[in-house]
């Protein structure tokens, strides 16, 4: 997996979530970045203006990590309890939900 540091500025807060901010990404046409964190949301903002744009629910516990598709098209986000979902935020829905294999 290629691993991409994009540097951008942001002289906005992201003040949408109720608690601690956990994961950033900014996606690969530094249009939007995706923010998660404690309170379970995924958070979509747009750069060029700081503006929230989608707010996501869907995971049952914080957001650990947060990465878009090269295309900036979708995100895929994990939570603490395991659970990977891959967000369409063009759509604004969720598109496929993996839940972590439970050892049986």
């Amino acid at each position: 997996m290629r691993q991409v540091v994009r540097i951008i500025e942001w002289p906005y807060k992201l003040t949408a979530h109720s608690k601690i901010l956990y994961s950033l990404a900014v996606s690969p046409d530094s249009k939007l970045i995706a923010s998660g964190g404690d309170d379970d949301y995924i958070i979509l903002w747009n750069t060029r203006d700081g503006t929230q744009l989608k707010k996501l629910k869907g995971h049952m516990k914080s957001i650990s990590y947060i990465l878009f598709t090269d295309d900036s098209k979708r995100v895929i986000a994990g939570d603490y309890g395991g659970n990977i979902h891959i967000w369409d935020f063009y759509r604004y829905e969720g598109i496929l939900t993996q839940y972590k294999p439970h050892n049986s």
